[in-house]
């Protein structure tokens, strides 16, 4: 038999190829959104220790998280939000909003407000007033692991001769993992919203094979009949926005009444710059792989887009978001970061968002 690396493996080492390959991962439309709207975002040191300890910049440099990014869409527009607040500016840590509240008057006839002749009017005075909501400034930070928070930490006798810069793939993880979570809670500010199905589906768990319940037109053209009914405002150009999973979409594609209810512009629309999808019925549509699903009672897969008017969400921030660094350094031999963010978010008006399910 001959002699080579199956019988001696001590005999061979191996090098580490400086080159990365592709790692796909999803578009992060929601987190996009609420960077854009507060016009931040989450600033990486080019080095994680501390000043007099740096830990060695050696090998190639990481590439940025979203290098590999899957890009459906292009940006939603910051309007979705009725207000964003710097509470870096204020005192206090929550603002209080007030929300018009009319008084329904019991007759609007022409017969229920004519006067008759000497008649004396009442000095009773009907009451009326507001609503009134509140957004909250609270501190968060990442990434999280073990149920607790953690910082990602590296090793400078390690750092000193590895094919990677330790301290920018550190650096892309922390930012991975902000984007990822701030997606994650605005997606679930959408969860809030009312329920609307296909015709014939009632509930998650109506749908027991695959095909049952998939979304339509009619489904869209009722959403959009009920928010028209609720008085649910337009968007500048008189539209409302729909947050779809790629399944969603698909099946919105191979409905027969597709081709007559959607529409692509071919002049460009300042809203929606970049991979503008045109509108179905009379939303704009987006596609998002954030958006939850789940498996229901029978194990079939249940999608939840989302739909929404402008001035449907709040958003505040403090502080900026910052990377810190920690003090616990081993004497210069270790270096520890995580991301830390003062930031506000909720529903300024829960009947402005509706949840969109469908089956697969």
């Amino acid at each position: 038999m001959t002699t080579g690396q199956n019988n001696v493996p001590d005999n061979y080492s191996y090098f580490q190829a400086a080159t990365l390959l592709r790692q796909p991962q999803p578009q992060y439309l929601f987190a996009d959104l609420v960077l854009k709207a507060l016009s931040t975002a989450l600033p990486i040191p080019s080095n994680l220790g501390l000043p007099g300890f740096e830990i060695p910049n050696t090998g190639a440099a990481y590439p940025n998280f979203d290098r590999d990014m899957f890009k459906l869409a292009s940006e939603l527009p910051s309007t979705i939000f009725a207000l964003g607040v710097d509470f870096s500016k204020k005192s206090g840590d929550t603002v209080k909003i007030q929300r018009p509240a009319w008084v329904t008057s019991d007759d609007y006839t022409l017969a229920g407000r004519e006067m008759t002749p000497r008649q004396v009017l009442s000095t009773d005075p009907i009451s009326f007033g507001g609503e009134q909501t509140h957004l909250t400034l609270r501190r968060y930070a990442g990434p999280r692991s073990g149920g607790s928070i953690k910082p990602v930490g590296i090793e400078a006798f390690d750092a000193n001769m590895g094919s990677i810069d330790l301290n920018s793939q550190a650096g892309s993880q922390l930012t991975y993992d902000f984007h990822r979570w701030l997606d994650n809670v605005g997606v679930g500010l959408g969860s809030v919203g009312t329920a609307l199905y296909p015709e014939g589906m009632a509930a998650v768990d109506d749908a027991t094979s695959a095909g049952m319940f998939p979304i339509t037109i009619e489904q869209l053209l009722r959403l959009e009949k009920t928010m028209d009914e609720a008085s649910i405002p337009t968007f500048a150009d008189g539209s409302r926005l729909a947050v779809l999973t790629p399944h969603q979409v698909m099946q919105l594609k191979l409905d027969p009444d597709y081709a007559a209810n959607s529409h692509e512009h071919k002049e460009f629309n300042i809203l929606y710059s970049g991979n503008y999808m045109g509108k179905i019925c009379n939303f704009h549509v987006f596609k998002s792989l954030s958006l939850s699903t789940t498996a229901n009672a029978s194990a079939i897969k249940v999608h939840y887009g989302q739909a929404f008017g402008p001035g449907a969400y709040m958003l505040g921030s403090g502080r900026p978001p910052s990377v810190r660094l920690s003090n616990q350094n081993n004497y210069g031999e270790t270096a520890m970061a995580l991301w830390i963010a003062d930031l506000a978010f909720g529903v300024a008006d829960q009947r402005m968002v509706y949840s969109v399910r469908s089956s697969e």
